[in-house]
């Protein structure tokens, strides 16, 4: 345990390089199963894109079956002369089964194939299915359609058509069918086609990639679906549509819990678009082996080193937690902790660095409290000397005015008065006085100024009862109240109102004093609020005097960051609020 602290990290460092080892590892895997899902993706795209192809080449030769009656000059004739004739016998069906047998060679997997005239009449290749029983329904929607399409055969996408012996779900191809002269329309041909001709294209793939495919239309119909549950439903709300967007491309989604990897080609001939569902478990399944192995292994040494690591850290960081529960007791305000130095190495020596800090911090506090407690004192005393010279130099020349004017008792009383102000100013044997007395004394001074101003004031207090056994300290109230005498009400023609108002709050009794003397806009009672912050003084703002003393006072007694608290609205008046602590 006497090694260096450094020496003791190194060692844990060394242990550490088991996470490069476990990063590399994983990264390699990551790096093997991206790998796999790359090829996996590219070689169904080649699947899926020669899939589309041969989709292509078969609806392009149901295209061709479809032209025939329109371009080819025999039978051509023949159909078109039989379809334009209104009559039907058994010679005009003999040859239209003809026709449509000629028609249905030219194709192995065609399902059905209907004509129709422009009478009404049906003719189709007989077989053991029977005649679809939604014909007449759909005939004369596939005829408009077939007439506005400028003599282009349409693809219909997959639907579920019932016959006379059962149920299946066939895509078809329509065309136009026009006399060769005329070029009037003289009937239509319907080709059916079997999705089963799709499902053998796709069996191969799917059984490749262990996944189901999707080939839908343009709309978002479904043409085909490998699990055979979503055959003509509309898929435009599903995400995989959604995401599925552009001519190709791939992407990971989830679906009831198990991630696939959707890879989509889409056709350029007819629109549609095959998604190609890859299970990735299954695509790495293989991966997963290799990795399940490599996970054990690293898994072990981890453990192993981890628990090596965690012994020697907790070893040498133990002295370093026993240090930080010191500190947290130094920060709730216990000074007398001692660190116990055991070792020599870093710890110890942090240790009795430690003992040596707190010893000299409470030193430090100890002089820092006194020198307080006198700073406050001084300046407590410094600010209260300030406010009398003022207010004394005033009395007195009113005194001395009156006493020119008036030759009687009024002088006597005025003096009376003025010496128990004075009393109360310079008596500094306490500070803390009782709000009656503040009251009493405020009441003398206001009494002076109502002698000099001719009455002129007219002065209210508004004070609970109880709130006048509050203790404070003095001398708060008369440079308020002269402030609002010199620089609110002395230049105001009629009446000029001055009120105490005290409300007592559960923690805080709140003062407030109003009056209704000329006011301030608002740039003057910013540069007011700015003044009695300062913690100087300066000449600049020397008529401001009594208001920044109080001020400072008060934050000075009360360790508050708060003071005087001043609004005032220009022609209206000026209130000065202040908060003392209820239990002070």
């Amino acid at each position: 345990m006497n090694i260096s602290m450094e020496k003791r990290l190194i060692l844990v460092f060394i242990l550490l390089v088991i996470i490069p080892i476990t990063s590399i590892s994983y990264v390699s895997y990551k790096n093997y199963d991206k790998t796999i899902q790359s090829n996996a993706i590219e070689y169904v795209t080649e699947l899926s894109s020669q899939l589309i192809s041969n989709l292509d080449d078969y609806i392009l030769d149901m295209n061709t079956i479809a032209m025939i009656p329109l371009y080819s000059s025999w039978p051509s004739m023949d159909l078109q002369g039989l379809l334009e004739d209104p009559n039907i016998d058994l010679e005009k069906e003999r040859q239209m089964d003809d026709y449509i047998q000629l028609l249905s060679n030219f194709k192995g997997g065609t399902d059905s194939i209907y004509i129709f005239d422009n009478y009404g009449h049906i003719f189709f290749k007989k077989n053991n299915e029977g005649l679809r029983k939604d014909i007449n329904q759909r005939f004369p929607e596939w005829q408009k359609l077939t007439r506005s399409s400028d003599g282009q055969s349409l693809l219909i996408s997959t639907q579920e058509v019932s016959s006379t012996n059962n149920a299946k779900y066939v895509f078809s191809i329509i065309q136009d069918i026009k006399n060769t002269t005329t070029m009037e329309s003289v009937g239509t041909i319907v080709i059916d086609a079997n999705v089963k001709v799709i499902e053998k294209e796709v069996r191969g793939l799917d059984a490749v990639t262990k996944g189901k495919t999707l080939i839908i239309d343009k709309f978002n119909n479904v043409i085909f679906d490998s699990g055979k549950q979503l055959l003509t439903q509309n898929l435009t709300g599903d995400p995989v549509i959604q995401q599925a967007i552009g001519d190709n491309g791939s992407f990971t989604i989830a679906i009831n819990g198990e991630e696939f990897i959707c890879s989509y080609l889409k056709s350029q001939k007819t629109a549609w678009k095959m998604i190609v569902y890859i299970p990735i478990h299954d695509l790495t399944k293989k991966a997963s082996a290799t990795k399940d192995f490599a996970f054990i292994a690293t898994s072990v040494i981890f453990v192993l080193a981890l628990f090596i690591s965690v012994y020697l850290v907790i070893a040498m960081t133990n002295p370093l937690r026993k240090l930080t529960k010191l500190m947290e007791k130094v920060q709730k305000g216990d000074w007398d902790v001692r660190f116990h130095v055991k070792y020599k190495d870093e710890a110890g020596v942090l240790g009795s660095s430690f003992n040596r800090m707190i010893k000299r911090i409470k030193e430090l506090i100890e002089e820092i409290h006194l020198t307080n407690m006198r700073k406050r004192i001084a300046e407590t005393e410094a600010l209260q000397s300030q406010i009398n010279p003022h207010f004394i130099y005033n009395t007195l020349e009113t005194i001395r005015m009156s006493a020119l004017l008036n030759d009687d008792m009024e002088v006597s009383e005025m003096i009376y008065v003025l010496g128990n102000m004075m009393s109360y100013s310079i008596n500094r044997g306490n500070e803390l006085v009782a709000l009656r007395d503040e009251i009493e004394h405020l009441h003398n001074y206001m009494l002076l100024q109502n002698y000099r101003f001719d009455n002129k004031f007219e002065f209210k207090v508004e004070i609970p009862e109880e709130a006048y056994h509050f203790p404070m300290i003095k001398l708060i109230f008369q440079p308020i109240v002269e402030n609002a005498i010199f620089h609110g009400l002395e230049k105001q023609k009629g009446s000029c109102l001055i009120i105490i108002l005290v409300k007592v709050e559960a923690e805080e009794i709140v003062f407030m004093i109003t009056d209704n003397g000329i006011g301030m806009n608002e740039a003057e009672l910013l540069r007011l609020r700015q003044q009695i912050d300062k913690d100087q003084y300066d000449l600049f703002s020397k008529h401001k005097i009594g208001l920044r003393n109080v001020h400072q006072r008060i934050k000075l007694h009360y360790n508050s960051s708060n003071g005087l608290v001043i609004n005032s609205q220009l022609k209206v008046g000026t209130t000065v609020t202040f908060s003392l602590p209820k239990f002070k």
